[in-house]
This record gives C-alpha cells, structure tokens and sequence, in this order.
C-alpha cells in the first residue's frame, strides 16, 4: 500500500503583505507549510512578491485598496490547473488543482 501524502496547510490574515515581507518570511519559516494561503494580500499590478522555494498564484483585487488572496506552494508540489474568480464580486477566490502523485489530483481553494 502507498503512504498517503501528508501536506501541511497554513493560513494567514496578512493586510497589506507588502509591508509585512519579513513576518511573512518568519511565517513560512517558523511553520513550514506545504501551502501557504494569504487573504487581504492588498496587492495590486505591479507588485510582487517573491519567496524561496515556494511557487507564488495570486488573485489581486483590481481597482480597489485592499483584498486579495494568494497561494504559495512549495516547489515540490506540482499544481495542475488554476482557476481565479472574476472582478465583480464581494467574494474572492482563488484555487489550485494539486498533483498528488498517482492519487486523485486536490482543489485548494482560497476564499476571501
């Protein structure tokens, strides 16, 4: 029988990660996660962020301050697809289809 993949999932109330770079860093660090999951991300186009060893999808709110959500997945894991929720909405969303090696693939889903 296969041991069954065991994923640590983490989720974080950042509003405005810009600013918090380094106690999102201690995050990532202190907790090691799997996947990370950032609500009130408050980025905009043009901005970016950028960790080691994880695989940053965001879902920015588009012509208001802030929201947002984003998904950090560590290198290793292989996201198969990624669907976002469109503007118009007082939800956002955002959500990865996860490889599990040889298992059934795993939506994650992000919702703010």
């Amino acid at each position: 029988m296969n041991k069954a993949t065991v994923w640590q999932f983490s989720l974080w109330n950042a509003q405005r990660i810009s600013s918090k770079f380094y106690e999102c860093s201690n995050l990532l660090a202190d907790l090691n996660p799997d996947v990370f999951c950032i609500t009130e991300t408050w980025l905009q186009q043009g901005q970016y962020i950028d960790y080691d060893s994880y695989k940053v999808f965001r879902n920015d709110r588009i012509g208001q301050q802030g929201g947002g959500v984003a998904i950090l997945i560590k290198a290793g894991i292989r996201p198969l697809k990624v669907k976002r929720s469109q503007g118009g909405s007082n939800v956002e969303w955002l959500a990865v289809l996860l490889d599990q090696k040889g298992k059934a693939p795993i939506w994650l889903v992000c919702v703010y």
